[in-house]
């Protein structure tokens, strides 16, 4: 297996954002007859990576320590990585990697460099416009999106090349399944016949979770006894937390934290609500729909794609009124609950994690032999 290519994923930390697991749940799965997959967090990070309960094999990890934008001193161990046993690939995920990606692997020479951008709200933020426009869009042999939404908005806004841009598939990442929905609501408190409206995600400020809380008094007035599980950590937390608090709504709605493994969470749920202010093709709706539950989000990005009135309902961004009302139509009809689940189910079955791998592993190779061929 001489002949393999050394692939080098490129990330800040080891989180449970859903950029983050994809990442690694790709770089975990990577064909080990085809590719040698090596994990390169930047970041302070003790996280283990088996807590975020990925399916595939045992992942090198290279953990570096990069205090800050300062600590050059901290890329050596990649550094010696490259010199001395070689990187054919270095994929990188997320702004400040695929810039930092954009300078290394160029100065390196490594063959090929990836950047992939999990969607931001490409409105504002000149400077990193600037960078990925003149660096990453310039020194990246692939600049990948997660939504033809992103790829139209990186063209056009951001101005990066269109021959530098492809858009490419997330999928739904393997999971142990450990149901456990009834054990989950006797831990929480939740009647067994209580409604339970979730959402899965790092508390940031993209993610407009406060409208999410401030729509929730409308659904309590319907459903006095429903309760919303809101799983992920962040820096929102004090600011929801303050939010809960002034809107008297301690018991009702849940700050969850990380969650390790969230197939009880979601089997727990009548109704997966979203209401971010940009999305790419988000995973945690993908999973949502893979569980059977149907979705109500706000109609940002990528989502339309993904979810439309078979599967779901769409509001407004930053319609708190809007989507109290569309979890309330689906908590007053189970029927339409189960119709629209089975739907959304149905929908992302295209979306299994190893074809995913497999255009992965394609597009490296595809680029590769493209730089061996320009080499020569």
């Amino acid at each position: 297996m001489t002949d393999r290519l050394r692939v080098v994923t490129l990330l800040d930390r080891v989180r449970v954002g859903g950029a983050e697991r994809f990442a690694i749940g790709l770089a975990g799965n990577l064909d080990p007859e085809r590719f040698d997959s090596v994990l390169c967090t930047t970041r302070p990070d003790e996280d283990p990576l088996d807590h975020l309960d990925l399916a595939g094999a045992p992942l090198r990890r290279l953990a570096l320590d990069r205090r800050s934008r300062a600590s050059l001193r901290a890329w050596s161990p990649l550094l010696r990585m490259v010199r001395e046993e070689g990187v054919d690939i270095l994929h990188a995920h997320m702004h400040g990697s695929n810039v930092w990606a954009a300078v290394l692997g160029r100065a390196l020479r490594v063959p090929v460099v990836i950047a992939t951008e999990h969607s931001w709200s490409f409105e504002g933020r000149p400077l990193r416009k600037a960078l990925d426009r003149h660096l990453v869009g310039r020194y990246c042999d692939a600049f990948t999106a997660i939504s033809a939404a992103d790829c139209k908005r990186m063209i056009e806004r951001v101005g990066v090349p269109a021959d530098r841009v492809r858009l490419m598939p997330l999928g739904i990442i393997p999971r142990a399944d450990r149901s456990a929905a009834a054990c989950l609501r006797r831990a929480l408190g939740i009647p067994a016949a209580a409604p339970v409206v979730s959402v899965l995600g790092m508390l940031r400020p993209v993610k407009a979770l406060d409208v999410l809380i401030r729509a929730f008094p409308a659904v309590l007035a319907e459903h006095p006894e429903a309760r919303l599980l809101i799983a992920g950590e962040g820096a929102e937390r004090r600011r929801l937390e303050a939010t809960i608090a002034a809107l008297g709504l301690g018991s009702s709605v849940l700050l969850l934290g990380l969650v390790n493994d969230i197939a009880p969470v979601l089997a727990a749920s009548d109704v997966y609500a979203q209401s971010s202010d940009s999305e790419g093709t988000p995973i945690a709706i993908m999973e949502a729909m893979n569980a059977g539950l149907p979705v109500v989000s706000t109609a940002v990005g990528g989502v339309p794609a993904l979810v439309d009135a078979s599967c779901g309902l769409l509001v407004p961004p930053r319609d708190p009124g809007a989507l109290g009302l569309a979890i309330n139509k689906l908590l007053a009809d189970p029927q339409a609950r189960c119709t629209l689940g089975t739907a959304g189910r149905a929908r992302v079955a295209d979306h299994g994690f190893q074809g995913t791998v497999e255009q992965w592993q394609n597009l490296y190779t595809e680029l590769y032999q493209g730089s061996r061929r320009r080499a020569h």
